[in-house]
């Protein structure tokens, strides 16, 4: 079969791609519809395996991997997990006549129960944090106790207790800190103890960091996007100013920001109070300043006088930092342990807004009775 049929064999035929679009080990693409076996083909000049098969494959000369038939007439395509290949298998595939969409997350997993359990086992596969998996886990039998304890109001207080619990999406989504700081607070020298490693280049003159780097890390299974941003100080020379006026958006945009002092020297920023914020003094291992304790914004006179005290150069107080953030996320381990709902997938989101009635969501969680 040429390539050039498969695309008008490929009517029905959708992917989607269900591992983060981060870096990765390994990426998996679901491709399912009735053009799917053609569109494997086409693409790996080789006949899509039967049920229950595995077969390697070249995925058309971008990258080697792997092909399975699941149930449903599933077929799971295994490859490396950098951002480029993805992307290039991705359009090869949409070139090859495939859509990107949404598949029959069920047909995907026969051996689930109800359709939460199904997607359940799809976010644990594209969840990007190890801690989602034990909180995942934990869904079916949270939702179905919800809902059969539910009394009265009790649709109305499921509600509030699942929109509580919106702040672990970050688990599927990791969220992103910005590090704002004067120049030379030691932020890029943090920023790589976090990582452990070099990410960002560090230098004693001021303005070495111009532009945004970014760094994702896991922290107590939960990974976290740390961003170094450029020094901020109202005497900026112009490219320096130029760096800081296009990294401000980004800074924006962060669920969380770290504002870092170089000792008692504050940056030119005031936070919004927005988001939640953490303060801190850098290098610690250079003066005795008092350790402080965490405070977050509203009141950042009282929270700059008991900011957190650390050190990026050796490491002192950083886990401390780390602590803090997690908490100010809402993914600290105590939280993450908690049994409420949480409303991970697209079918309890619709529900918590309102868009599905109670009986759909005890039909979708295999409940036996629905809230009032």
């Amino acid at each position: 079969m040429t390539r050039q049929r498969a695309v008008s064999d490929a009517t029905g035929a959708t992917f989607q791609t269900l591992t983060p679009s981060a870096v990765g080990g390994v990426a998996l693409i679901h491709l399912a519809g009735p053009g799917a076996a053609a569109v494997c083909e086409a693409l790996t000049c080789d006949a899509a395996p039967d049920l229950g098969q595995v077969r390697r494959a070249d995925f058309d000369g971008l990258d080697d991997g792997l092909v399975a038939c699941l149930p449903g007439g599933v077929l799971q395509l295994a490859l490396h997990g950098g951002p480029a290949i993805v992307q290039a298998v991705q359009q090869r595939l949409e070139e090859l006549g495939a859509e990107r969409g949404a598949l029959d997350v069920s047909a995907c997993y026969p051996e689930a129960a109800a359709p939460i359990d199904a997607d359940v086992l799809q976010a644990i596969a594209g969840c990007a944090s190890p801690a989602a998996i034990d909180a995942l886990a934990r869904q079916p039998v949270a939702w179905r106790r919800a809902i059969r304890d539910a009394q009265g109001d009790g649709r109305q207080a499921l509600r509030s207790v699942a929109l509580l619990r919106r702040g672990l999406d970050r688990l599927l989504d990791p969220p992103t800190v910005a590090l704002v700081g004067p120049p030379n607070a030691g932020k890029s020298t943090l920023l790589n103890r976090l990582a452990g490693r070099k990410a960002a280049v560090t230098d004693a003159r001021p303005g070495a960091t111009r532009d945004r780097v970014a760094v994702a890390v896991e922290h107590r299974g939960v990974v976290v996007r740390w961003m170094d941003t450029p020094g901020i100080r109202a005497d900026a020379g112009r490219i320096e100013a130029a760096a800081q006026r296009a990294a401000l958006p980004a800074v924006a945009r962060a669920d969380l920001v770290v504002v870092l002092a170089d000792q008692d020297r504050w940056p030119d920023f005031e936070p919004s109070t927005e988001r939640p914020v953490v303060w801190a003094r850098n290098k610690a291992d250079l003066d005795a300043l008092p350790a402080g304790d965490l405070h977050a914004s509203p009141g950042h006179g009282a929270s700059r006088q008991a900011a957190l005290r650390l050190s990026g150069k050796t490491g002192e107080g950083v886990d401390a930092l780390v602590g803090a953030v997690l908490t100010q996320l809402g993914l600290a381990p105590e939280a993450l342990a908690r049994q409420e709902p949480w409303a991970f997938s697209a079918t309890l989101r619709r529900w918590l807004e309102g868009e599905d009635d109670p009986a759909a969501l005890a039909a979708y969680v295999g409940a036996q009775t629905t809230p009032d």
